[in-house]
């Protein structure tokens, strides 16, 4: 049997993923279960499935008792590496789902960003940190270009096993002219994103800044769809949903160059809409990209065509990707 490893009642897009392999195991014809921890509780618990996730388990209601059998493989998540210690029979798979939320950051400007929460979080994190060293002897899964390169940099080989966008939210009606609105998430990169509010703020300009937050999907995408540019300076652990759903609802995307921003592959948008927020000429340079697409959109959304196929197509790469993994495991 294939046990994925998460948590009881988090809804997130790491969780809705983890969901997300075990409907397409599920549609191989493969014994597939999610293990669910209890945080409140400390331990594996057989619980009706996440209501929120439900579509996503239609051959069982609850989930599974974790099993540490020979005959079993776990797929476990980087941020919950600490319950493997404990597995000493079955195949164990890590799926890196992101890195910088398995590595510690004190980087200040991620402390800044995150608050004195976070940094208590971080030191945390290095006294129960699992070292790469003891993560050798087991298979790995990556979900972007990002994690390949982090464990590559540490000798230790890895598969893909990406993800994809729920494209649900893309039907919210009808087509909504675009404005001249940028959108951002208030949760991720903030110190950068309000020295670039301030920046229009003294210009008076007419652009208005909106925060994706408080919303839910249908608003999510209803604001996306009324803006002509989403920007995130925020860290990127892996490939970021929010990125990717703007992009859908015809969004240019202006990022940093942090995390899985730096590389070509996890964000394919052209370099000229990746800034380094810490050179002298950050804001100059992002008020020149900002102005000429909100007076060139069409142009500017044609050069960033190639990021929209290719979130078109992830679907389709996931399953043949989750095939790949499932003929290793009967193999194995």
């Amino acid at each position: 049997m294939i046990q994925i490893i998460s948590p009881s009642k988090l809804t997130t897009g790491g969780t809705e993923l983890l969901h997300q392999l075990n409907y397409e195991l599920e549609k191989l014809g493969a014994d597939v279960g999610m293990a669910y921890y209890d945080k409140e509780h400390k331990s594996f618990v057989e619980m009706e499935i996440n209501p929120n996730f439900k579509k996503y388990s239609t051959k069982k209601n609850e989930s599974v008792k974790l099993n540490d059998s020979t005959d079993n493989v776990i797929v476990v998540a980087e941020t919950m590496l600490k319950h493997i210690s404990a597995i000493k029979n079955a195949k164990v798979y890590v799926w890196w789902l992101s890195v910088d939320n398995y590595k510690v950051n004190l980087n200040l400007d991620y402390l800044k960003d995150y608050g004195f929460k976070s940094f208590i979080y971080e030191i945390k994190k290095a006294l129960t940190i699992t070292p790469i060293s003891k993560l050798k002897g087991y298979k790995h899964l990556v979900q972007s270009k990002y994690a390949k390169d982090f464990l590559s940099s540490y000798s230790v080989q890895s598969e893909y096993l990406s993800d994809y966008i729920n494209t649900g939210f893309l039907d919210v009606g009808p087509e909504i002219n675009k404005s001249d609105i940028i959108c951002y998430n208030p949760a991720k990169g903030k110190n950068v994103t309000k020295r670039i509010i301030d920046f229009y703020k003294n210009k008076n300009s007419a652009i208005r800044f909106i925060p994706i937050v408080n919303m839910n999907q249908k608003q999510v995408a209803e604001t996306l769809r009324s803006a002509k540019i989403y920007i995130d300076f925020g860290w990127h652990p892996g490939k970021d949903r929010i990125p990717r759903e703007a992009r859908l609802q015809n969004c240019i995307i202006i990022t940093g160059k942090r995390g899985s921003a730096r590389n070509e592959e996890d964000i394919r948008i052209p370099q000229k809409y990746k800034f380094d927020e810490k050179s002298p000429d950050f804001l100059k340079n992002i008020d020149l990209i900002i102005t000429d697409v909100v007076n060139n959109f069409d142009e500017n959304l044609n050069s960033q065509n190639y990021y929209k196929e290719i979130i078109n197509k992830e679907r389709s790469l996931f399953e043949k990707e989750v095939a790949r993994f499932y003929e290793e495991v009967i193999k194995s």
